[in-house]
C-alpha cells in the first residue's frame, strides 16, 4: 500500500521551505528507486551495494555539495538556519539505510564546521567521492583509568595539542570514535589545547596516526569503526578550530542529523509494519490491525514515531536559533541537543520493540530488513546515549536552568 510519509508524520510547515522540498523531493524519489523498491536485493548483496549507493549519493546527487559554499559551487546550506532543510533531507536518506544517513550526515557537518580548513582541500578528502568525505567523530566522554583528563562538560577530553612552529601537533592513544573509525576520509576529534577545548581535523593516512583492528558492532555494518592513536600528528593553524561554543556546536549538529537519520529508519520501519499488518488475520477471519489490543501495539509505535519527527524538527529550530548573536545561544542548543536527541533515541527503539514484538520471527529474521533497522538505531543510540551518558547531560541542565555549579 503506497503511504504518504508526510502526511502521517508531520512537519509544521513553518519549518520548510521551497528549496528544502525541492532537494526532499530529489531524496526521496532516490531512496525510494535505490533501496526501498528492491529493499531484500539490498539487504543480500549489501556489502556491494552499499558503496554504490553511497557513490551515487555523492557523485549523482552531489550530496556533499548541501553544505559547501555557494563561492565553491555548493547550495550553501552552511548556516544554523539551515538546520531544518538539513533534518528533513537527513529524514529521507535514513529511510533507505541509517549507514547512509550518517555518513552524508558527517559529510555535512566536516563541511559546516570546517569549509574553510586546508585539510578539505587536500587529497583524499577531495578526491573521495565527488568532495564528500567519509567523516568520523571523536567527541569527549568516559576518561581512562589512571589518567587525568582536561574536562569538557563533565567529559574527559583524551586528546591534547600542542603548538609547534609550524600549526599543532596532536596526540591521543585508543579513542573511540562514534562510527565508521576505520573507513573514514577525515577525522573530527575534540582535543584540549592549554585546556582549552577545540576541534582538530585530520585526514586519514597523516603522519603519525594509527587505525586499530576493526571492531566489532551491533549495528552500523557499513560504518566500520576502529580505535585511533595519534602520536605527534601534524595539524595545519588552519585546521583545529578554538573554543567551546565550537564544540558544543559540535554536539548539537551531531545530535540533530544522526536523530534525523534514525527517525527517518523508523519511518521506513512503519512502512513494514504497516504492510505486514494489513495482510494478518487473527481467529473469525478478522484484520489484525482491527483487533483492539494489537491496534493498540500498532498505535504505540507510530505515536513514537509521530513524536520523534515533530521533536527532530523542533530540535532544528533550537540549533537554527544558535546562529542567534545572543550570548549563550550555542550553550542553550547544546543542553537542548542532548535532552532531546536522547529521548528521540529512546522513543524509537521504544517503538521498534514493541511492533517487532507483535511480528514475531518476521520482525527478528535477519533475512528481512526489519531487525536491521533496530540494530543500526541501538548503535547510535549506544554510541550517543550509553550508559552512564545521562550523568553529565543532567549536570549540563543542572548548570542552564538553574546556574548550578556540579563538580
Amino acid at each position: 500500500m503506497a503511504r504518504d510519509l508526510d502526511r502521517l508524520f508531520m512537519v509544521a510547515r513553518s519549518q520548510t521551505g521551497q528549496v528544502g522540498a525541492e532537494v526532499t523531493d530529489l531524496l526521496r524519489q532516490w531512496v525510494n528507486r535505490e533501496v526501498v523498491s528492491v529493499r531484500m536485493e539490498y539487504r543480500k548483496e549489501y556489502g556491494k551495494l552499499f558503496e554504490q549507493r553511497w557513490r551515487s549519493l555523492a557523485t549523482d546527487l552531489s550530496i556533499a555539495r548541501l553544505t559547501m559554499s555557494e563561492s565553491r559551487g555548493g547550495f550553501g546550506w552552511n548556516k544554523a538556519g539551515d538546520a531544518a532543510g538539513l533534518a528533513r533531507a537527513a529524514w529521507e536518506i535514513g529511510r533507505a539505510d541509517v549507514s547512509l544517513g550518517l555518513l552524508a550526515a558527517g559529510t555535512w557537518i566536516v563541511h559546516l564546521l570546517g569549509g574553510d580548513t586546508p585539510c578539505l582541500e587536500a587529497s583524499p578528502v577531495s578526491g573521495g567521492a565527488e568532495g564528500a568525505p567519509k567523516a568520523s567523530f571523536v567527541l569527549p566522554g568516559p576518561g581512562m583509568s589512571g589518567e587525568s583528563d582536561p574536562l569538557f562538560s563533565g567529559r574527559a577530553v583524551r586528546a591534547r595539542a600542542v603548538r609547534t612552529k609550524t600549526g599543532y601537533e596532536l596526540s591521543g592513544r585508543l579513542l573511540r570514535p562514534l562510527w565508521a573509525g576505520a573507513v573514514a576520509d577525515v577525522h573530527v576529534i575534540v582535543c584540549a589545547l592549554d585546556d582549552e577545548p577545540c576541534i582538530a581535523f585530520v585526514r586519514a593516512g597523516a603522519e603519525g596516526l594509527a587505525r586499530g583492528p576493526a571492531l566489532s558492532t551491533t549495528g552500523l555494518n557499513a560504518c566500520t569503526n576502529a580505535d585511533l592513536t595519534l602520536e605527534r600528528v601534524p595539524v595545519g593553524s588552519g585546521d583545529i578550530l578554538v573554543g567551546a561554543d565550537k564544540v558544543r556546536m559540535l554536539f548539537s549538529w551531531i545530535h540533530l542529523l544522526a536523530s534525523g537519520v534514525c527517525a527517518g529508519a523508523a519511518a521506513d520501519f512503519f512502512d513494514l509494519l504497516a504492510d505486514w499488518a494489513d495482510s494478518r488475520t487473527i481467529k473469525g477471519g478478522v484484520p489484525l490491525k482491527d483487533n483492539p489490543l494489537c491496534a493498540s501495539v500498532l498505535a504505540e509505535s507510530a505515536q513514537e514515531i509521530a513524536l520523534a519527527r515533530i521533536l527532530v524538527h523542533d530540535l532544528a529550530d533550537v540549533v537554527a536559533s544558535a546562529g542567534a548573536p545572543e550570548e549563550g545561544s550555542a550553550e542553550r542548543a547544546f543542553v537542548y541537543a542532548c535532552t532531546i536527541g536522547r529521548r528521540i533515541l529512546a522513543g524509537l527503539i521504544h517503538a521498534l520493540n514493541r511492533g517487532m514484538e507483535l511480528m514475531g520471527s518476521a520482525g527478528y529474521a535477519k533475512e528481512w530488513y526489519v531487525e536491521k533497522h533496530w540494530r543500526d538505531i541501538k548503535n547510535v543510540q549506544s554510541s550517543l546515549s550509553g550508559v552512564g551518558a545521562g550523568v553529565p547531560e543532567a549536570m549540563d541542565a543542572a548548570r542552564f536552568f538553574y546556574g548550578s555549579s556540579p563538580r
